[in-house]
């Protein structure tokens, strides 16, 4: 087997940076409440498989050790994931352009629950620089990257320096998705040259790119209406998190916004519990 020029994007060395980016365990309790396995590598690989179907992916027995091969980049799992089904690559293809698109939304959900804000410009500046890098991307390929649904050419991706960590993601998913769904195994050098030994990370890719990137998150008002964005980011827009390349500190301020909705209100009194699963207005 020739050997492939590196780095390759594909759906291995995409997923292989998604992991390096994923929250970290902060307490027992997280463990106990079963959140180790929510960001397991499998569910992880679970969560973009169901992004691409725009539906829930089961998985099944199986999920583990095809999430270990389709990371090494050893199997494209063609059929496992569907990866090269015509129907879904039309229904993904069509609601990335969609400015109301549910794909952007479940991204939106994955990126809240399993990747860490302090590690999105690592992940950033990784993909970029495999898109850059990657002499089989030509020119004129088109990337959805940007909350608009707008197309954005290969060659101009090099000029943009402001993303938004959700649309990026999935633009670059889908791009996979679309052009190399049968050509995982041809990320297998760059991902022994990332890991020549379990475990033992030595990737440098990133350090191609040295201009500044300003990463945040999409403002809600995109996710529950899309007709609103403009394509620039304005000083209005909620802002949930900001990460500049030129930080001079390692320190990341995180800001979240928790919703609750069908709250269950239990009203507990002597041996009796009064509960409430729907409630207008409470006097207090």
């Amino acid at each position: 087997m020739a050997k492939e020029k590196t780095p390759y994007l594909c759906g291995g060395t995409f997923l292989t940076q998604i992991l390096r980016a994923r929250k970290e365990l902060t307490s027992s309790a997280e463990h106990t409440n079963g959140q180790k396995e929510s960001l397991s590598e499998q569910e992880t690989f679970r969560r973009l498989i169901s992004i691409y179907q725009l539906s829930d992916f089961f998985g099944g027995t199986s999920l583990k050790p095809y999430t270990s091969k389709y990371k090494s980049c050893t199997d494209s799992l063609v059929a496992y994931g569907q990866f090269s089904d015509n129907d879904l690559h039309r229904a993904l293809d069509e609601d990335i352009k969609d400015r109301h698109s549910k794909a952007l939304r479940m991204t939106a959900e994955f990126v809240q629950e399993f990747l860490d804000p302090a590690l999105w410009l690592q992940l950033v500046r990784c993909l970029l620089d495999m898109i850059e890098s990657d002499d089989a991307i030509l020119a004129n390929d088109e990337f959805f990257i940007t909350p608009d649904s707008a197309a954005t050419k290969a060659k101009d991706i090099s000029s943009i320096d402001h993303f938004y960590i959700e649309s990026f993601l999935l633009g670059v998913w889908h791009y996979i998705i679309m052009n190399r769904a049968d050509d995982n195994e041809k990320g297998a050098d760059t991902y022994k040259q990332w890991y020549p030994s379990k475990g033992n990370y030595r990737g440098t890719v990133g350090n191609g790119i040295i201009r500044e990137l300003k990463i945040e998150s999409v403002p809600l008002d995109i996710l529950h209406d899309a007709d609103s964005f403009e394509g620039t980011p304005t000083d209005d827009e909620p802002q949930v998190e900001v990460i500049d390349s030129d930080s001079t500190t390692q320190e990341y301020s995180k800001a979240y916004t928790q919703y609750i909705e069908h709250a269950t209100i239990v009203n507990q009194k002597g041996e009796k519990n009064v509960h409430i699963d729907h409630l207008d207005t409470l006097n207090l």
